[in-house]
């Protein structure tokens, strides 16, 4: 939703609305004649979400993943490697009657492990600092999918207006559920034309693409979610433009390198604990005990110990010195914790 709407506004006081904390990745994956487009990796941040229970992942029109980041890791790309596009290629490749020989072309992502092999799979990395430039799917397919699932969101809230006008937006988003996010991105991607994956090839391997100019202009797709929007009611949908449409597109797309290298860090405390039933990380999160005064005290303690150890043993006095001035900068935020909760409350 644009940023300018009531939503995020009013979040924060409309019980049980998350929505501007959901996150979600999707991997779609084309082959060069477009005639084809592997089912989605979906990665969420819980493996069993409130929306889903009692439904089976396996049948869904996605691969169902979870981490606590909702990002892709090496571990979840080798899952999807070996037990998800390697036998989705290869029962393809057989329908079509080609030998299973194939190419994959990835960009140097830090959730892409270097060491994925294949005996049937040559697989081929991107120069760095290049995805813009010559990334297939970069070159118009996804930036046209996302169009097609800002307008499919859309008209969903719109056709749910119609039919309860006294409902608000907000209170329509906030029952808009991660199955309706599956939902929309299965519909999407049916919209999507062959020429349109073909057309993605025109940088980097521009012989194989049958038809010129065969991504759809984006600004056509723009113009019919304004149009959709516009029917909105309700601040920040009355004045909407093709700016917030584009802003909502870009949404995400900024992440830096350090981004991307602390999204793909797995954290396998919070990780196991958001395969739990029915439970969210934002959940977790909350369940999870601040600071106390003295468990802080019990931590700086050990590492007072650990200081000790070392000055008394270390025949370097040089090196120990060293480590020990090293540690004391580290840990500087934990005391500084200290400091604060040593703080008397203050009185209202």
């Amino acid at each position: 939703m644009p940023r300018r709407t009531y939503i995020p506004k009013k979040e924060k006081v409309a019980p049980g609305f998350k929505a501007a904390k959901d996150r979600i990745t999707l991997l779609l994956y084309s082959n060069a004649s477009g005639d084809y487009i592997t089912k989605p990796l979906f990665i969420n941040r819980s493996l069993n979400p409130r929306a889903l229970k009692n439904v089976d992942k396996s049948k869904l029109n996605v691969y169902w993943r979870a981490n606590s980041k909702a990002w892709v890791t090496h571990s979840i790309f080798r899952d999807w490697f070996l037990n998800c596009f390697v036998p989705e290629v290869e029962t393809y490749l057989k329908i079509k009657n080609i030998d299973f020989k194939v190419l994959l072309i990835l960009d140097n992502a830090p959730g892409h492990p270097k060491d994925l092999n294949h005996p049937n799979v040559e697989i081929v990395f991107l120069p760095p600092n290049t995805t813009s430039i010559i990334q297939p799917l970069v070159q118009g397919t996804i930036s046209t999918f996302k169009a097609f699932y800002i307008r499919q969101t859309f008209q969903l809230i719109l056709d749910k207006i119609d039919s309860n006008p006294n409902m608000a937006v907000t209170e329509l988003w906030k029952n808009f559920s991660i199955l309706n996010c599956i939902t929309i991105v299965e519909k999407s991607l049916k919209e999507l034309k062959q020429s349109t994956l073909n057309g993605s090839w025109k940088n980097i391997w521009p012989e194989i693409v049958v038809k010129n100019n065969a991504v759809p202009p984006l600004h056509v797709e723009v113009s019919r979610i304004l149009t959709i929007g516009q029917r909105f009611s309700g601040e920040g949908f009355d004045d909407m433009n093709e700016d917030d449409i584009y802003e909502i597109m870009n949404e995400g797309t900024d992440l830096t390198e350090t981004d991307l290298i602390q999204l793909t860090t797995e954290s396998p405390s919070v990780s196991n604990l958001a395969h739990d039933d029915a439970t969210s990380v934002e959940d977790i999160c909350e369940s999870i005990p601040s600071f106390t005064l003295k468990r802080i005290r019990e931590g700086l303690s050990l590492v007072e110990k650990m200081k000790s150890f070392f000055a008394t043993n270390d025949p370097s006095l040089e090196r120990s010195n060293k480590i020990i001035r090293e540690i004391d900068i580290n840990l500087a935020p934990y005391y500084e914790i200290e400091k604060e909760l040593k703080k008397p409350p203050t009185k209202n």
